[in-house]
C-alpha cells in the first residue's frame, strides 16, 4: 500500500517523455497531468477521516485500491488529455485516502514499542515507490509502467484478507452504534407514550457513550494541507527552477529547517506511550 502511493506520484516522470509524443501534449498540459493527482489527493484527504470511521480501515484501503485500479485502466486506455486527467484524479484520490487511513491503521494496531518502527517502515517503502518508478520507466514505455502500477494494488487487495480489522476500529463504532440505537429507542418511546421514566436515562447513557476523539476530522485536515503542499510544490517546481535552481532548493532547506525547530519546540514525544496515554496527556 505504501508504494502504491508514491509510485502513482513518481509514475508522471519517467512516463513523460511516451505520453507527450503520442498525445502531442504541451509542457503545461503535461504539467497539469503532473499536479493533477494531487487535486485528487486533496479531495481523497477530505473524505478518508469520515470513510474509515463510517467503514473501517481495512474496507477503506480495499475501496482506495479498487478507486486505484480504476485510475490505472482509465490511463492505460486514454485516447486524450481529459482521461490522462481523470486517471490521475483518480489515483491521486486513490493516494490522498491511503495517506490517512495507513498510518491510522499502524498506529491502532502496532504495540507501543514498535509503532516507531513500523511507521518509519511505512515511509521507508513510500519512498521505495517512488524510486521503483524512475528506474522501471527507465526500461519499459508508459502502458507497461501504468501495468506494473496495477500490481501493488492487486497486492493490497489480496493482503487485506490476511489482516485482521483494527480493533480500536471495531470498539469505537460499537459503541457508536449502541449509542444512536439507545438514544434512538429513548425517542421512540417517547412517541409512543410508554416506558416514560426509562426515556431520559435511555437518551442521557447513549448519549455519553459516543466517541469523542475528533481523529478523523483531524487526520483529514493534517492530510489535506499535506497535499496542498505537494500541488503548489508540484505546480511551481518548474517555474522555480527557471528562476534561480540554487534559490529553489535553499527554499527548501529553510522550509526543512523551519520543521525541526517547530517540532523540537513545541511538538510532545509519544515514544513508547499507547494511543490512550497520548490523548490523555492533551486533556
Amino acid at each position: 500500500m505504501c508504494v502504491l502511493r508514491l509510485y502513482a506520484v513518481g509514475y508522471s516522470a519517467p512516463a513523460q517523455a511516451g505520453i507527450v509524443n503520442d498525445f502531442g501534449l504541451s509542457n503545461s498540459e503535461y504539467g497539469v497531468f503532473g499536479s493533477v493527482l494531487t487535486i485528487g489527493a486533496m479531495i481523497g484527504a477530505l473524505t478518508s477521516g469520515r470513510l474509515a470511521d463510517s467503514l473501517g480501515r481495512k474496507t477503506t484501503m480495499g475501496l482506495a485500491a479498487i478507486i486505484g485500479i480504476v485510475g490505472w485502466f482509465t490511463i492505460y486506455f486514454a485516447n486524450g488529455a481529459t482521461m490522462l486527467y481523470l486517471g490521475r484524479v483518480l489515483l491521486g484520490y486513490c493516494t490522498g485516502v491511503l495517506s490517512y487511513v495507513v498510518p491510522v491503521f499502524i498506529s491502532e494496531i502496532a504495540p507501543k514499542d514498535l509503532r516507531g518502527g513500523l511507521a518509519s517502515s511505512n515511509q521507508l517503502f513510500i519512498c521505495s515507490g517512488c524510486s521503483a518508478a524512475y528506474i522501471i520507466g527507465a526500461l519499459l514505455s508508459w502502458r507497461s509502467l501504468v501495468l506494473v502500477g496495477l500490481v501493488p494494488c492487486a497486492f493490497l487487495l489480496v493482503g487485506l484478507l490476511f489482516i485482521p480489522e483494527s480493533p480500536r476500529w471495531l470498539v469505537s463504532a460499537s459503541g457508536t452504534f449502541l449509542g444512536c440505537f439507545l438514544t434512538g429507542l429513548s425517542f421512540y418511546f417517547k412517541a409512543q407514550g410508554v416506558y416514560a421514566q426509562l426515556v431520559p436515562t435511555l437518551a442521557l447513557y447513549g448519549i455519553s457513550i459516543f466517541s469523542i476523539e475528533i481523529k478523523a476530522i483531524a487526520g483529514s485536515l493534517v492530510t489535506l494541507v499535506s497535499w496542498i503542499g505537494s500541488f503548489a510544490i508540484s505546480y511551481s517546481f518548474n517555474f522555480l527552477m527557471d528562476w534561480n535552481s540554487a534559490g529553489t532548493f535553499f527554499l527548501f532547506s529553510a522550509a526543512s529547517l523551519v520543521t525541526v525547530l517547530f517540532v523540537a519546540r513545541l511538538v510532545p514525544e509519544t515514544k513508547g506511550k499507547a494511543l490512550e496515554e497520548i490523548q490523555e496527556s492533551f486533556t
